[in-house]
């Protein structure tokens, strides 16, 4: 049970963390705000932490055409505290402070959501535009229009009582696409044109998720590689600590595969009950609760991306300094 003390202890340190963060703010211009938001706090095979720097480099791409590929890729990855060194703006801020303003898209916990909420808002408002049309509908077309059904599917069913698929095909291609979006306005309590821009929001955040989905199914599909290769390293006589951390890393891959199932599952039911995430007072919430649970799926498969990667990895390495990065990504 906490002390008197341990609570001012923390009241303490809320405040500190929140001045410092305050102090941030006001020196940190928007433009680099924005950059740093898309820059990513992740790990090497090796476990060492470090800045994945590729929007910055593809912003420095736009203004360099010629800049050097191999070098491009060798930069991609820096220490945390070489920021202030590349992106103007953040001298004399420490790196906690700058740093609370990146992605950590191996945090388990969701809070990532919000960055990738963040960036579904920027693809929206950049594509929202008319003179944008014909690039919407090419990457976010298919999308749209599955949201669109799925919304319109659970309004019909809950209009008519009917729940085949066929029967709902037969009831949603007779109604006029105004019609459409006159029925889910009236159900939602919002116009027609927020029904519009509502859907289009979801077909953006699903495009992203789709993607951290895909590199689940990815994961899941290199399951029995991954285990052949655990088994090869364990048979290369690394010592007992080394077997020890190979087997939590095996118990904690079986762990992981069920959750990212269990993920993938709470996003297919998320996706089947829309009209509760869509209405007038709930849209935002609900919103942001979909990115939580993409971030929390990417969390995982990217942890597990990094820790295969390290084990396909045919470099220098011993097999126990090898198992002992595998390791400290898996852990941290």
């Amino acid at each position: 049970m906490a002390t008197g003390t341990d609570i001012f202890h923390a009241i303490r340190s809320h405040v500190k963390q929140t001045l410092k963060m305050a102090d941030a703010q006001s020196k940190i211009a928007d433009e680099t705000r924005d950059l740093l938001s898309q820059l990513l706090l992740t790990r090497r095979g090796d476990g060492e932490i470090v800045l994945d720097m590729s929007a910055w480099q593809r912003l420095k791409a736009t203004d360099n055409q010629w800049m050097d590929k191999e070098r491009h890729q060798q930069d991609r990855f820096v220490n945390p505290t070489r920021l202030p060194q590349l992106v103007p703006g953040l001298q004399g801020l420490s790196p906690t402070q700058y740093l609370s303003f990146v992605q950590r898209p191996l945090e388990r916990n969701g809070d990532n959501g919000v960055h990738l909420c963040a960036q579904t808002l920027r693809y929206f408002e950049k594509y929202s535009d008319r003179e944008m049309a014909s690039e919407r509908n090419k990457l976010f077309g298919r999308s749209q229009r599955y949201i669109a059904k799925l919304l319109l599917n659970e309004l019909l069913a809950k209009e008519h009582g009917v729940t085949e698929e066929k029967e709902l095909d037969t009831l949603r291609n007779a109604t006029p696409p105004q019609a459409q979006f006159e029925l889910a306005a009236k159900v939602l309590g919002i116009s027609t044109a927020q029904v519009m821009n509502r859907l289009f929001k979801y077909a953006v955040a699903l495009t992203f998720v789709e993607a951290i989905q895909n590199k689940a199914n990815q994961i899941q599909r290199a399951k029995t590689k991954f285990e052949g290769l655990l088994r090869k390293l364990a048979a290369s006589e690394p010592g007992p600590t080394a077997k020890t951390r190979i087997k939590e890393i095996y118990l904690g891959f079986q762990k992981d595969l069920k959750l990212m199932s269990q993920e993938i599952d709470e996003i297919n039911q998320f996706l089947h009950s829309l009209t509760v995430k869509m209405k007038k007072d709930d849209f935002d919430e609900h919103f942001v609760s979909f990115h939580r649970i993409g971030a929390r799926l990417d969390a995982i498969a990217s942890r597990w991306v990094i820790i295969m990667n390290e084990a396909n990895n045919n470099d220098a390495r011993t097999p126990v300094e090898k198992i002992k990065g595998m390791h400290t990504v898996y852990t941290h």
